[in-house]
C-alpha cells in the first residue's frame, strides 16, 4: 500500500479527551490546553462540541472557550456539531470548520445522538446543506468503525457502505473528508483486520493505531 507524502493530524483532545471527564474542568484550563496545543505545531484542533449541556455538561462552556482561545494564523479551529442548533451555535462562535459524526451501529447511534443511522444521515444532510450555503468546511467521522461497546465487532463492509453510499447528499461531496474513528469496546478488544501492516507494527499497539483517522473520502 503506497503511503501519502503528507498526513494531517486533527487534535481532538480538547473535545473528545475532556467530554467524559467526571470532574468539572474550568474554562481557563481548557483555554490554556488549546493555546498550548496551538503553540505545539499542530495545524488543526477540534476545540469543543456544541451539544446539549444537560447531556454533556463538561462542554457547556463551548461558546466561552471559542471566545477566549488565542486563534493563531495558519491553524484551523473546529467543533463537533450534532444538529442544526449546534451548527448555529458554532457559526455564531465564529468557527468556519465543523465536524459531524455517524455511528456504524444502530445502538451506538441511538445512545449517542438519539436517532437511528438513517435518522442521523437525514439530520446531517440538513447541517451540510447549511454549511454549503455559508461556505463552512465540514469533516465527517464514522464512529465505532471497528468495534462497538454495545454490539461488538463491526464488519468493514458496513463502514465502507456508509462512506461510499453515493445516493446520500451527505456523502456526495458535501464533506471536506470522511474518516473512520474507533471507540473501544468495554470488555473485549475488537477483532481488527488491517489491509496492510505499518512498518514496525506491534500487535499490542494495533488498537491504538487504528484509533487514528485512516479513511479519507475524496
Amino acid at each position: 500500500m503506497p503511503y501519502p507524502e503528507r498526513v494531517r493530524i486533527v487534535e481532538v483532545g480538547p473535545r473528545d479527551g475532556l467530554q467524559n471527564e467526571a470532574t468539572p474542568i474550568s474554562t481557563e484550563a481548557k483555554v490554556e490546553l488549546i493555546d498550548r496545543l496551538s503553540s505545539s505545531g499542530l495545524t488543526h484542533i477540534e476545540v469543543t462540541a456544541f451539544v446539549n449541556p444537560a447531556r454533556i455538561p463538561q462542554l457547556a462552556d463551548a461558546e466561552e472557550v471559542c471566545k477566549r482561545i488565542d486563534r493563531r494564523p495558519g491553524i484551523t479551529y473546529s467543533a463537533l456539531v450534532p444538529n442544526t442548533k449546534g451548527y448555529e451555535r458554532a457559526t455564531n462562535a465564529h468557527l468556519r470548520d465543523i465536524a459531524v459524526f455517524l455511528s456504524a451501529t444502530e445502538t451506538h447511534s441511538r445512545r449517542n445522538i438519539g436517532t437511528s443511522i438513517e435518522g442521523s444521515f437525514e439530520r446531517y444532510e440538513q447541517v451540510t446543506a447549511l454549511a454549503a450555503e455559508d461556505g463552512i468546511s465540514v469533516r465527517g467521522y464514522v464512529s465505532v468503525a471497528f468495534g462497538c461497546p454495545y454490539e461488538g465487532f463491526v464488519p468493514q463492509e458496513r463502514v465502507a457502505n456508509m462512506v461510499d453510499d453515493g445516493r446520500r447528499p451527505l456523502v456526495r461531496g458535501t464533506l471536506e473528508d470522511c474518516r473512520v474513528r474507533h471507540v473501544g469496546q468495554r470488555q473485549d478488544r475488537p477483532r481488527l483486520e488491517p489491509r496492510a501492516r505499518c512498518p514496525g507494527d506491534r500487535p499490542d499497539r494495533r488498537e491504538q493505531r487504528f484509533a487514528a483517522p485512516i479513511v479519507q473520502l475524496d
